[in-house]
């Protein structure tokens, strides 16, 4: 595959994923960073680095690259999404809801992500709603 299309997003991983796996991590990384020279027009390769970088648990390396595919192409979809899952992760739930929604936005085919922004989008309005004093004579339990 990568002989005949060798800027191929899809295969560039397989290909990561089984240098990672075979305890070649950081020829993994090498073989990113070459297609990311290769085609630096192209925010695929520092979203794929990105991924490798997050399951290695270097999540500064991680958001350093995504931020590089942002810079190369600001409506990026996946980026976006991969920023809002770090920053869920991370527990920043209203940048990854902003990053979730803006992805969103670019491309509505994306049911997994509307589920996301739906469920922080509740966990948002609860928080409010938890967070106003309650009016005089109203018990919490009667919330």
């Amino acid at each position: 595959c990568l002989a005949r299309a060798p800027d191929h997003a899809a295969c560039q991983r397989g290909l990561a994923v089984l240098l990672v796996e075979t305890g070649r991590p950081d020829e993994a990384i090498d073989q990113l960073e070459q297609w990311a020279v290769r085609d630096p027009d192209s925010p695929e390769p520092h979203i794929e680095i990105a991924r490798l970088c997050q399951e290695q648990g270097n999540l500064p390396a991680a958001e350093e690259q995504l931020a590089a595919a942002l810079a190369v192409d600001p409506d990026n979809s996946r980026a976006l999404v991969a920023r809002g899952q770090m920053r869920e992760a991370a527990g920043d739930t209203q940048q990854a809801l902003a990053s979730y929604s803006r992805a969103l936005e670019l491309d509505r085919n994306q049911p997994t992500v509307m589920v996301k922004v739906a469920t922080l989008q509740g966990e948002a309005a609860a928080a409010t709603v938890a967070a106003r004093p309650l009016p005089s004579g109203v018990s919490p339990a009667a919330r």
